[in-house]
């Protein structure tokens, strides 16, 4: 059967208070679109598109921060949040909900260069970029897709792909969403080589150790932490127990044995 004709069902299938991408209305303001002469008859396609993309990625970023923040709150705050939805639960249907309108989307630009080659010679046009939609490669679809996976799967989400053990800090990368532990991000970009941007100021061009893609920034990932914690407990205090080793052992190089009871010491840390 076709996408158009199963989408809605799924939607609804999926149990969530957001709004469905408008599949078929775009299909057919499409079509009547590019019907119309001219080479840019396609512009108000492409500017209603992006518009209806960027409100429902917003709508959706909205319910996943209630989301990461429901975690962190005790069960009866979470309940005043989510209601009486398992947070779980409802991270798996916006990690669903993400999945169907990423298909969608992908159709209908599909559709759009298709159609828009043949009425114009302007080519194959690239709308969005990964990093501009949360719900496409980003920090929120990573930490809600690892906290909608059941356990026994969550237990190979919260690999580090750097050291092989279980993230501990855990970050993702701006770029590509993907997760890796902070002092393995901050060890990738001191080992990288440098370059320069068009001023000529030097600066580390890190890739991702998945899928290659520039690894210049990371945004904290507290959801996979929690996962973590949850499912590989035995490990992560393991690696818990090994960074606080690791910061007493740097306190002590950099302030001497006499200094590092000093509170004033312990308040300071390793840099």
């Amino acid at each position: 059967m076709k996408f158009g004709k199963t989408y809605e069902t799924a939607y609804d299938d999926i149990a969530l208070s957001l709004p469905a991408f408008p599949y078929r209305a775009l299909k057919k303001m499409l079509n009547a679109a590019l019907e119309r002469e001219g080479a840019d008859a396609h512009i108000p396609f492409f500017a209603h598109l992006t518009s209806v993309t960027r409100k429902l990625d917003a709508k959706w970023r909205g319910a996943v921060r209630r989301v990461l923040l429901a975690i962190q709150l005790p069960t009866t705050l979470s309940h005043a949040l989510l209601g009486k939805r398992d947070v779980h639960v409802h991270a798996a249907a916006l990690a669903a909900w993400a999945g169907l309108t990423r298909e969608a989307l992908r159709k209908i630009l599909k559709k759009f260069n298709k159609r828009v080659a043949q009425h114009c010679t302007c080519g194959t046009v690239q709308i969005f970029s990964q990093c501009s939609l949360g719900f496409m490669a980003s920090n929120a679809r990573t930490q809600i897709e690892a906290l909608g996976l059941p356990p026994t799967d969550a237990k190979d989400a919260v690999d580090c792909p750097v050291c092989l053990e279980v993230l501990y800090q855990p970050v993702t990368l701006r770029e590509c969403g993907h997760a890796m532990c902070r002092h393995c991000f901050d060890g990738l970009s001191k080992r990288a080589p440098f370059g320069r941007d068009v001023l000529g100021h030097r600066f580390p061009v890190a890739k991702c150790p998945i899928c290659r893609a520039p690894a210049s920034a990371a945004v904290a990932a507290p959801a996979l932490q929690h996962v973590a914690r949850a499912t590989r407990t035995d490990s992560f205090n393991r690696r818990k127990g090994e960074a606080a080793a690791e910061a007493e052992r740097k306190l002590e190089e950099k302030f001497g044995r006499h200094v590092k009871a000093h509170p004033m010491a312990l308040m300071l840390g390793p840099q």
